[in-house]
Parts: structure tokens; sequence; C-alpha cells
């Protein structure tokens, strides 16, 4: 297994199928949003910051899949270690 730059581990030969790279996320109006949901990553980090579990956000968001929220989860996580991500 190899170290994957979101701080999740892969399988050899292929990406951990939790993984959603960062160009799931794109930059518009000053905000990053998952990519076709419209739903910015602040939201989501801030109704986990408030108590939701995962699986409430993807209930709450349906158009959001569990490699949006942990794609979301890895962004804040690369802005908190003071790493630049790049988003399209």
């Amino acid at each position: 297994m190899d170290d994957h730059p979101s701080g999740t581990r892969q399988r050899a030969g292929g990406q951990n199928p939790a993984y959603r790279p960062a160009h799931s996320l794109q930059a518009s109006d000053q905000h990053i949003y998952v990519k076709g949901a419209r739903i910015t990553v602040a939201l989501v980090l801030g109704l986990i910051a408030d108590g939701m579990s995962e699986q409430d956000v993807l209930r709450e968001y349906p158009q959001l899949t569990e490699p949006d929220v942990r794609a979301c989860l890895a962004y804040g996580a690369k802005l908190a270690a003071g790493r630049l991500v790049e988003v399209a």
C-alpha cells in the first residue's frame, strides 16, 4: 500500500475506493464546490463540525457521495496543515 496525498492509504495498483481527488472539487465565485453538486466545501465542513455524521450529510444532500464528503474533509485537512490545494 502507498501513502496518498489525502492522508489515506491506497491499494497497490489502485486508489482507495473512498478517495475522490481534489479535481472533483471546483473553484467558482470565491468558493470551492463539489463538482456537479453546487454545494460548497465550507457547507460540508460546517455541517460535520456542527455534529452531523457523514451519513446524515449524505441523507440531507443526496446529490453528494461518500467520496465527495471525503474530498471535502481532505481539502480542509490540507488547508489546516498549511498546504496549498489547487482545484480546477
